[in-house]
C-alpha cells in the first residue's frame, strides 16, 4: 500500500492482510500516508527462510515451465516499485501478441495494482484474439488459504478487465506432498507441473461473491482516517501475527493496555464473552469473580480456571512465578448409558464389525489401558475414514 497522485495504491497482498487483520490495514493505511514510520524488517530467520524457499520455489516452477515447448515472456527485469506503468504496459503488450505463458506481469484496476506469478494462455477466445489468459500462482502452502483465494480472484478481476472475458479458474502451484502420491484437492486434471508441484485448480465463479464482499469492504474502510479504523479495530492476537511486521508494536500495546488476551489459554470466543461483561483486561479477569452474570456460550468451569489464571499471572512477578498444583483427576469414560439407546445401537454395530474383521486384539488392549470400546471405535472408524 502506498499513496500514488493523492490516493492510496492498493495490492492484492493488502487484500489478503485486510481480511486477516484490518489493524494492520490502519497501520499501513498510517505510513503510506506519512502519519507514521514503517517498522523494521523482520530478522525472525524462520520468516525469511520462507520467504526464501518461496522464492526457490517458484523459480523453480518457472524454470520447468521455460524447459517446456512453450513461448514464454519473462518479465520479472522490470522493477514494479520503480516502473509500475512500463511493467503494466509490458504485460498488456504481451497478452496481445499471445505469449503462451507470462511471467511476473502487472495489471491494473483504478486503485487496485496486482502482480500475479503466471499468466497462462488458453484457447479460450476473448477481445485479444482465439485465446485468453488464466492466473497462475506459486504458494508453499498444500492446502489454498483464504487470503490466497482473495489475491488471485482479484488478479482474475483484472485479467478480465484486460481481455474482456472472465477466466472460468484460477490456479496454484504447490509442492506435492509425495512424489508419486496425488493430492485429494488436486482435481485439475487439464494442467501439468514437475513431478514435485502439483497443480490446484479452482473455479472463479464459487469465491466471486466473497471477493466482491471484502474488496468493497476494503474500499469503504481506505477512505476513512487511519486513526479512526486503528481505534474501530483493536489489535487483537490473530493468527496473521505471526507474519506480520507490526507484530511487535501491536504487542507492546496489549502489554500498556493490560489486554485480556494477555491471559494464557484464552480463546477469542472467551474474550468476547467477558468483554460483554465489562472485563477487559487481564487485571479485571483476574479480581472479578464470580461474574456479574453467566455468560451465553461456554461453561462456568472454564472461565473459573481463566479467572485464576489471570490471578495466578497477576500475582507473578520477573523474579518470582507464581504457581499452582492442580489435582491430578483419573479420566474415566462416559459409561455406555450416557450415550444412549440410539448411540449404544450405532456402536454396538461398529464394534461388532471390527470384532467381525480381525481387529479383537486392539479392542482387549483398550480394556487393559482402562479405555471403554465406544470410545476406541470412535477413534477407530475416524482414522480409516482419512
Amino acid at each position: 500500500m502506498h499513496s500514488r497522485n493523492g490516493a492510496l495504491q492498493l495490492s492484492a497482498t493488502d487484500l489478503s492482510n485486510f481480511l486477516g487483520c484490518k489493524h494492520r490495514t490502519a497501520l499501513d493505511m498510517a505510513v503510506a500516508t506519512h502519519a507514521r514510520e514503517k517498522p523494521a524488517k523482520s530478522d525472525d530467520p524462520l520468516l525469511q527462510l520462507l520467504f526464501d524457499r518461496g522464492l526457490d520455489h517458484e523459480k523453480q516452477y518457472v524454470d520447468w515451465l521455460k524447459a517446456q515447448p512453450l513461448r514464454v515472456e519473462d518479465l520479472s527485469h522490470i522493477d514494479s516499485l520503480t516502473h509500475p506503468d512500463e511493467l503494466v504496459a509490458a504485460t498488456h503488450e504481451a497478452m496481445k501478441q499471445g505469449a503462451d505463458v507470462i511471467v511476473q506481469g502487472a495489471l491494473r484496476d483504478a486503485h487496485w495494482f496486482g502482480k500475479p506469478d503466471i499468466l497462462f494462455r488458453v484457447e479460450t477466445s476473448s477481445e485479444l484474439g482465439a485465446w485468453s489468459y488464466e492466473v497462475y500462482d506459486t504458494k508453499l502452502s498444500k492446502k489454498a488459504k483464504a487470503g490466497a483465494i482473495l489475491q488471485l480472484s482479484l488478479y482474475t478481476a483484472m485479467v478480465a478487465k484486460v481481455q474482456g472475458t472472465t477466466p472460468k479458474r484460477f490456479y496454484i502451484v504447490s509442492p506435492r506432498m509425495a512424489i508419486g502420491k496425488p493430492s485429494p484437492d488436486e482435481v485439475s486434471k487439464r494442467v501439468t507441473g514437475p513431478e514435485s508441484m502439483m497443480v490446484l485448480e479452482y473455479p472463479t465463479s464459487d469465491y466471486a461473491a466473497y471477493f466482491r464482499l471484502v474488496r468493497q469492504r476494503m474500499e469503504e474502510t481506505v477512505v476513512r482516517e487511519a486513526i479512526e479504523v486503528a481505534e474501530a479495530n483493536y489489535p487483537d492476537p490473530v493468527e496473521h501475527c505471526a507474519v506480520c511486521r507490526w507484530n511487535r508494536t501491536c504487542d507492546d500495546k496489549r502489554h500498556a493496555d493490560d489486554h485480556i488476551s494477555l491471559v494464557a489459554g484464552i480463546a477469542r470466543m472467551q474474550r468476547r464473552e467477558l468483554a460483554t461483561l465489562g472485563i477487559t483486561t487481564r487485571k479485571q479477569c483476574g479480581q472479578i469473580w464470580p461474574l456479574p452474570s453467566v455468560p451465553r456460550r461456554g461453561s462456568l468451569d472454564v472461565y473459573e480456571n481463566l479467572h485464576r489464571q489471570a490471578a495466578l499471572q497477576l500475582r507473578s512477578t520477573r523474579q518470582e512465578i507464581e504457581y499452582e498444583l492442580r489435582p491430578v483427576v483419573s479420566y474415566r469414560p462416559a459409561s455406555d448409558t450416557d450415550v444412549g439407546s440410539w448411540g449404544r445401537s450405532r456402536l454396538g454395530g461398529a464394534v461388532g464389525r471390527l470384532r467381525g474383521s480381525g481387529r479383537r486384539d486392539k479392542t482387549e488392549r483398550c480394556k487393559m489401558c482402562g479405555r471403554s470400546d465406544s470410545r476406541h471405535v470412535f477413534t477407530s472408524l475416524s482414522d480409516r475414514r482419512r
